[in-house]
């Protein structure tokens, strides 16, 4: 398997060595000469600017791995869940000088040092410290004392006392089981999704629009009561919502349009903001026993944008960030809302994995993830495709072909949930649905799915949420995709969300006709075998 992380695409990390030995090697004792071991830290090169990825070479591994920039205080990075050598951490390492620190087991450790320049060629650090694996008491004591001296930090009383908290951490790592998070949230493990006691669940979703147009609030208000909207979808046998919005209905004193909310049906709306509104759906969903993933849709309520910004990467990304940091604040605690879909559809100039901080979406996936992670760490982070990698074309937002040789990297483990896109022939004539007679349509359609995004869930890498889909069901290839479509969900226990329960879908129409409450039954009858219960 080809990946960013591999030995070959390292270079060497450091210059500037120093862990706590003495500069005369004769100043060891015979016991830190028998236990002094090399250790040396390899920058990546998909390190950048928001990331460091680090090889740690050591024998024993190393308990921990810290990072010091610019001589500040020590943070601890994450083993990677694909590597077990490769450790990781996100936040500004532009200009600054980083020094790294292993720390073993026993409380020894040692340390290196450089400017931080990925793609630079630097010397080997080795057998800068005492690092072995069981010391004696006065060999540990001596060791701690040192690497703290060095440091700063006492390196033999941070691993007393952070022990615990780094077997907590890194122990569904180490042992390729995620740790599971707080009561009610959900976490991955492989291809699968599992409640915070274990149990492997399905998000079976419905689109619910509005919130991110020029109504500012999901529609149908006008013509029905939430708490009515809410038990239909609950009885049609979904489990969850995915709530599209614009980061313009966000902001203070921005309210629904008048005229598509009706008081009357629902009084407990009037008066309040969009974000209001978007509260009390989301403890009414919470009171039924249905879970939401927010969406961020558009930056504005104008139309798509290919990337996660417009036009300003920098300050455009900053608020983009700001406003999701802001909603996992607000709905912490709270595990109705148990993922977030971090940009709907990126397509056109969106790259995966070329370091192209302007465009590159996988990197700007990391950087948003690990801000929401470091409000919110029980929220799963839901990363969709592209549309073009290495010259295959796919729906916006579907092609997941770059998250096999680069996937998403986040500071906690099992958070990641890929999602792609799908949709018939009647909204736009791909390749796949051509040739029918010579492709055996729609048998080939699995192959089509296999190579472009359900490859994550056949080889067990990730889990794959399927975020939108539907169709009018006007010809006779939509039917035949859909039901090829629900199959191949419900056989490989995939996650979804059809779009959509409004009717006013101008290409595939909804799950209710256009009186807002009569269901399409053609539609529920093809999506029904493929629902997952209520999750626990």
């Amino acid at each position: 398997m080809k990946r960013m992380g591999m030995l070959l695409g390292a270079v060497l990390f450091t210059a500037a060595c120093g862990g706590g030995v003495a500069e005369e090697e004769s100043a060891l004792t015979e016991w830190e000469q028998r236990l002094a071991a090399p250790v040396s830290f390899f920058l990546q090169t998909s390190s950048n600017d928001w990331w460091l990825e680090a090889r740690i070479t050591a024998s024993p591994a190393p308990a921990r791995v810290e990072v010091s920039v610019n001589g500040g205080s020590w943070t601890a990075l994450s083993q990677a869940a694909w590597d077990a050598n490769v450790w990781t951490g996100s936040q500004s390492f532009r200009g600054t000088q980083v020094r790294l620190r292993a720390v073993n087991a026993g409380g020894s450790a040692t340390s290196c040092s450089a400017l931080f320049q990925p793609g630079a060629t630097l010397s080997l650090c080795a057998s800068d410290g005492v690092y072995g694996t069981t010391p004696s008491p006065d060999a540990g004591n001596d060791a701690g004392t040192d690497a703290g001296t060095d440091a700063g930090t006492d390196a033999g009383s941070d691993a007393g006392t952070d022990a615990g908290t780094d077997a907590g951490t890194d122990a569904g790592t180490d042992a390729g089981t995620p740790p599971p998070g707080a009561a009610g949230y959900l976490h991955t493990e492989g291809a699968k999704i599992l409640s915070s006691t274990g149990q492997v669940v399905r998000l079976t979703s419905v689109n619910w629009f509005g919130f991110e147009g020029p109504s500012r609030v999901p529609y149908g208000l006008d013509r029905r009561a939430m708490d009515s909207l809410l038990d239909q979808v609950k009885s049609l046998g979904y489990n969850s919502l995915r709530l599209p919005y614009s980061n313009t209905m966000l902001r203070d004193g921005v309210s629904p349009d008048p005229l598509s909310m009706n008081n009357a049906l629902n009084p407990e709306l009037a008066g309040l903001t969009s974000l209001q509104v978007m509260d009390r759906i989301i403890a009414a969903a919470g009171a039924r026993g249905l879970r939401v993933v927010l969406d961020r849709h558009r930056p504005d309520a104008n139309s798509q944008s290919e990337l996660w910004y417009r036009s300003n990467r920098a300050t455009e990304e900053q608020a983009w960030i700001d406003d999701w940091k802001m909603l996992a604040q607000r709905y912490k605690g709270n595990p109705t809302v148990v993922g977030v879909d971090l940009h709907n559809e990126p397509h056109g100039r969106a790259t995966w994995g070329d370091g192209n901080l302007d465009t590159d979406w996988r990197l700007a996936a990391e950087r948003a993830g690990n801000a929401i992670l470091g409000v919110n760490p029980d929220l799963l982070i839901i990363v969709e495709g592209i549309e073009i990698y290495q010259n295959n074309w796919y729906w916006w937002g579907g092609n997941l072909r770059g998250a096999r040789d680069y996937p998403v990297r986040l500071n906690v483990p099992g958070r990641v949930v890929y999602s792609a896109h799908d949709y018939p022939e009647s909204v736009y004539g791909q390749p796949w649905f051509q040739n029918k007679g010579s492709t055996g349509y729609p048998a080939n359609l699995p192959g089509v799915w296999d190579a472009t995004w359900g490859f994550l869930v056949k080889e067990n890498r990730a889990p794959v949420w399927l975020g939108e889909f539907g169709t009018k069901l006007l010809i006779d290839s939509d039917k035949q995709w859909i039901q090829t479509l629900t199959g191949y969900l419900a056989n490989n226990g995939m996650s979804f969300a059809f779009w959509s329960l409004n009717p006013n879908s101008d290409d595939t129409g909804g799950l209710l006709q256009d009186d807002w409450t009569t269901v399409q039954q053609a539609k529920q009858t093809y999506i029904a075998p493929a629902l997952a219960p209520l999750i626990p």
